[in-house]
């Protein structure tokens, strides 16, 4: 929906499921009814921070002032000036599904219960590209949510029981934050795809073997391990490990393959020969 007002008109629909508005495309006037939608399952809002000042009229006058949130004008159409003073999903949450909020230029949230009510319907939450430096206690509570992507923000940390709380979740991304550590990954993780590329990881977990995609590019990795065997997609370039023929095969790419890595990471043993041999040494310990 590019026009505002064609996104309103939707609300007077019955039984509304979806409504997208981006900041860009900005026309008209915040129609507070959002935030009461009982049957709502894919709300985005996105591209806030892009968008440009907008004025109706042609001059200062009370008349030619957009009214926004509780009254207040509205001389630009940033998240924060339509939303803020008003943003609180606890209203609408019940039946959430989908969830964008990317490219707003969001600091933080308001309430710290902002993800309570959708807990278990919330699938999709996309806050890439906003400014957030932590994130809100309630995302603990979206035990049904299967991607969360956010990128390019400000985040030092995630919350370290994040992939025990969320436990159907299958794709995490946070490229390019200043990520100093992950969460934890509990040994029925169901994670598939993991990409933290362009952070500050110095050392990782002990990583789900369930991962079929790992990108830890451009960090300030020394040491890399997984044994794993669904993998097909591993990106470890711009880390200084110090593994030399780690480094190389990694420098090497595509000429090499993942194979490669992988059987290197493995002691040389694929990991049908790597179960053999633990099987061998249970054998072993028993029989002493």
């Amino acid at each position: 929906m590019a026009d505002m007002s064609a996104a309103w008109k939707e609300l007077d629909k019955p039984a509304v499921k979806e409504v997208r508005v981006r900041g860009t495309e900005y026309k008209g006037k915040f129609d507070p009814r959002l935030w009461k939608l009982e049957s709502l399952r894919e709300l985005e809002l996105t591209r806030f921070s892009e968008a440009a000042p907008t004025r109706v009229g042609g001059d200062d006058s009370d008349a030619s002032k957009e009214v926004g949130p509780e009254g207040t004008a509205l001389f630009d159409c940033t998240f924060e000036s339509l939303f803020s003073s008003s943003f609180r999903l606890a209203p609408l949450c019940y039946t959430l599904q989908h969830l964008d909020l990317s490219s707003n230029a969001i600091t933080e949230f308001p309430f710290s219960d902002v993800f309570q009510n959708c807990g278990k319907t919330l699938t999709y939450l996309n806050m890439d590209d906003n400014r957030l430096s932590y994130l809100p206690a309630s995302i603990l509570c979206c035990e049904s949510l299967i991607v969360l992507t956010i990128s390019r923000n400000c985040l030092f940390w995630l919350p370290d029981v994040l992939l025990e709380a969320c436990e159907k979740l299958e794709i995490l991304k946070c490229d390019g934050n200043e990520l100093v550590a992950l969460p934890r990954f509990p040994s029925d993780c169901k994670l598939k795809t993991l990409s933290c590329a362009s952070n500050k990881l110095s050392e990782l977990p002990a990583l789900a073997e369930t991962l079929t995609s790992i990108d830890v590019s451009s960090n300030a990795l020394q040491e890399f391990a997984f044994s794993g065997d669904k993998l097909k997609d591993l990106n470890l370039q711009g880390n200084p490990l110090t593994d030399k023929k780690l480094l190389k095969l990694v420098d090497e790419g595509a000429s090499k393959g993942l194979k490669a890595i992988l059987a290197h990471l493995r002691g040389g043993m694929s990991k049908r020969q790597q179960k053999k041999k633990a099987a061998a040494a249970d054998s072993d310990d028993e029989s002493s």
